[in-house]
């Protein structure tokens, strides 16, 4: 840990020796003569000791004082004492994300700074922070700041008409991934209003503890909306939570501190957006950011922390053997919230187990993060690392795949390249929104070009291996939902009935077949598993006397 932190200390000299020239000019002295400003002082051997040795002792923090602790906040901003923590860069399956290595979320707040340093050109690309604690800031600046450099900040508070100043000290200078930036970590130096405000914002716009709170109920669900509390669904059922009632403000500094600048543009014209985020400690959400009645309202997604296995959620025995599939089509189903990405995690997972393959998987937005065992596993987010599923599903045919999953179908030209794929002996997994088996197939002619429509269903039956369609059941101890699972392979009769666009007739063979399943008998299992109560199961059958049935 030590040594790491060694690098890190000459890799931060290093870069500051790269300064450019406009922040290396000199000044004129007290005697008249020129003299180097600090950005030539602090490259002496002494003074890089010196800095290393701060570096390092400052490394798991940003350089709070732990002698100095804020009092509590004025006005209507509750105190806080979290510290604020670096926001580092991972790849993750061939994307650049932003990863939470603390347990608080960036929050963006507009700065000014009193520097003549400053140029009017570099003051209009502006100064924001990226994340603010009862210790310090970390913000985003067009241009470097000496180590040591003391600053005065004037700090624009949500709910507080003036700015506030800040009293800091520069820590910490470090090149913004992918901008033209720097981000500046500084430390309070004196302990005055601003500073006591700072920490207030810091705990009230600190919306991972909404999240940790989530997680501890095992919701699946979060909702931020205007004039409520913080509401959770926890097994279908929605909670408030034991917050205040939010406004508008609040929500849009919740909401924003989460977005990168490439996502805020689209947001602003989209006016709606899906990500994902990791918070370290808490796990990996799913967002979905729009507006009702032109305000930016919020749900996030508790996504499972560990990747799932097919057993872990109680589906059929007999998926296992998609994982050795060939080539081919398999349909992954289930109406809105049915948990059809969780199970395509739990195929991948099952490939990536049992055989060597390369695996191409692509979402949007990405949720759950699979490392790659006995295959090699390489994710791909819509918007980040490729434009859409149609772009995605074409370039798979260069790109070597033994397998590729996609969370949608959205368009025509996916359909056609997830075709093409399938026919290439390149196993396909597909998510597809449906509530049973017949309105997936349904919904699938709507994804061929009228003209082609017959064709491309043909082509669809001759790729297809098996359908799985999913509906979810909560739990009888409470802890999470189950899968209700229907069950479906392509055997002739199943073909023979597909062909002629018998959807009807397919119940039939799911209930005659000892390597198919239909929806009764996998509610009666998850009963006879004592799993989910009598009352849910009764209702969910077509006849209650199956559950008795052994």
């Amino acid at each position: 840990m030590r040594e790491r932190r060694r690098r890190e200390g000459r890799r931060i000299r290093n870069r500051r020796r790269q300064v450019p020239p406009s922040s290396c000019r000199y000044r004129k002295g007290g005697g008249g003569e020129e003299e180097p400003a600090i950005e030539r002082e602090i490259m002496s051997d002494k003074m890089n000791r010196a800095i290393s040795d701060a570096i390092l002792r400052m490394s798991e923090r940003l350089g709070g004082n732990p002698a100095i602790e804020p009092e509590g906040a004025e006005g209507p901003i509750p105190d806080g004492r979290k510290p604020v923590e670096e926001l580092h860069t991972e790849t993750l399956g061939g994307s650049t994300t932003d990863r939470r290595r603390g347990h608080r979320l960036p929050s963006r707040l507009k700065l000014d700074i009193h520097w003549p340093k400053i140029e009017e050109e570099d003051a209009r690309k502006g100064f924001y922070t990226i994340d603010v604690s009862a210790t310090g800031l970390l913000f985003s600046s067009p241009i470097p700041f000496p180590l040591q450099q003391v600053l005065e900040l004037l700090v624009y508070f949500p709910k507080h008409p003036k700015p506030s100043l800040v009293r800091t000290r520069v820590v910490r200078v470090t090149e913004a991934p992918g901008e033209d930036r720097f981000r500046i970590g500084v430390t309070f130096t004196e302990q005055i209003k601003g500073t006591k405000l700072a920490a207030a914002f810091a705990q009230y716009y600190d919306f991972s503890r909404f999240l940790k709170s989530a997680v501890e109920m095992g919701a699946s669900d979060v909702h931020l909306t205007r004039g409520h509390p913080v509401l959770a669904r926890c097994r279908g059922e929605i909670v408030p939570m034991k917050t205040a009632r939010f406004d508008e403000e609040d929500i849009e500094h919740f909401i924003v501190g989460l977005l990168n600048e490439k996502e805020r543009r689209l947001f602003d014209t989209e006016q709606v957006l899906d990500f994902s985020f990791e918070v370290a400690g808490l796990g990996r959400f799913r967002a979905n950011v729009h507006r009702q009645r032109g305000r930016v309202e919020a749900v996030f997604r508790v996504l499972p922390r560990e990747v799932p296995t097919l057993e872990a959620l109680h589906l059929p025995k007999t998926m296992a053997r998609l994982a050795m599939l060939q080539g081919g089509l398999v349909l992954v189903c289930g109406p809105v919230r049915s948990g059809k990405s969780t199970t395509l995690a739990a195929l991948i997972e099952e490939i990536n187990r049992t055989r060597r393959a390369i695996l191409l998987s692509v979402e949007d937005p990405l949720e759950q993060v699979i490392p790659s065992r006995q295959s090699v596993i390489k994710q791909m987010e819509v918007g980040t690392d490729v434009a859409s599923f149609a772009e995605a599903a074409r370039n798979a045919l260069r790109q070597d795949p033994d397998v590729l999953v996609v969370g949608d179908i959205p368009d025509p030209e996916t359909m056609l390249s997830l075709l093409r794929a399938a026919r290439s002996r390149i196993t396909v997994f597909a998510g597809v929104t449906a509530e049973s088996i017949p309105a997936a197939f349904d919904t699938l002619l709507t994804r061929f070009p009228p003209a082609l429509e017959g064709e491309g269903y043909n082509l669809l039956l001759r790729s297809l291996r098996a359908v799985v369609c999913q509906q979810l059941i909560p739990r009888r101890d409470g802890k999470g939902v189950v899968p209700a699972v229907e069950f479906l392979l392509n055997t002739p009769p199943v073909a023979t009935c597909l062909r002629a666009r018998k959807w009807d007739q397919l119940t039939y063979q799911l209930q005659n077949s000892a390597e198919m399943l239909d929806l009764d008998t996998s509610v009666r299992e998850l009963w006879l598993a004592n799993l989910i109560d009598w009352e849910i199961a009764s209702s969910m059958v077509s006849n209650p006397t199956i559950l008795k049935q052994r």
